[in-house]
């Protein structure tokens, strides 16, 4: 199954991906990294025509690694532009999203404005734009978490129980 965890920034999508990726052991990829050729055939290619490139390719990739066997892959890190692109890229695959939301918005404010955040998003007024959008928006099989109350932590149980992830993994040997 893929799971698409989508939120305005601030929201934690990436904090409770990576908790996922190291608590659990499932795959997790972030469409930020993705977008980073910014040409084409050598003329200039506008960041939004890279990531309309990389959406798809992200697609595929959490696909793949599906068919290879993994039960769980989460992706992240989705513009609301993109989003239905996502949702048509995902049409064939096993999908569930998971959408951070605040019911709180001041506290948006706190979270984008916090100088110990690492993204340099510092936006409020388009972090609350985006995070109405999400809040109009019908997903298909969408668990929606309120983050104005619930820390990383929080959300990642409830995702974790929500779609019964495997037991935490033992650590690598080598």
């Amino acid at each position: 199954m893929i799971i698409p965890i989508l939120g305005c920034p601030g929201s934690g999508k990436t904090t409770v991906i990576n908790q996922l990726k190291q608590e659990y052991g499932c795959p997790g990829f972030e469409m930020s990294w993705m977008p980073e050729f910014h040409s084409m055939n050598g003329e200039p290619l506008p960041y939004e025509g890279d990531e309309q490139i990389a959406v798809g390719a992200l697609v595929r990739i959490a696909a793949e690694y599906v068919r290879a066997g993994h039960r769980y892959v989460f992706l992240s890190d989705f513009r609301n532009e993109v989003v239905p692109q996502l949702i048509k890229h995902l049409a064939t695959e096993e999908v569930r999203f998971v959408i951070l939301s605040f019911s709180d918005e001041s506290t948006i404010s706190e979270r984008v404005l916090d100088p110990d955040r690492p993204s340099g998003y510092r936006n409020v007024d388009a972090a609350v734009e985006a995070n109405r959008w999400l809040a109009d928006q019908a997903f298909p099989n969408a668990l929606r978490i309120d983050v104005s109350t619930n820390p990383a932590d929080a959300v990642v149980e409830t995702i974790a129980c929500t779609y019964r992830l495997p037991n935490k993994p033992l650590e690598r040997t080598r």
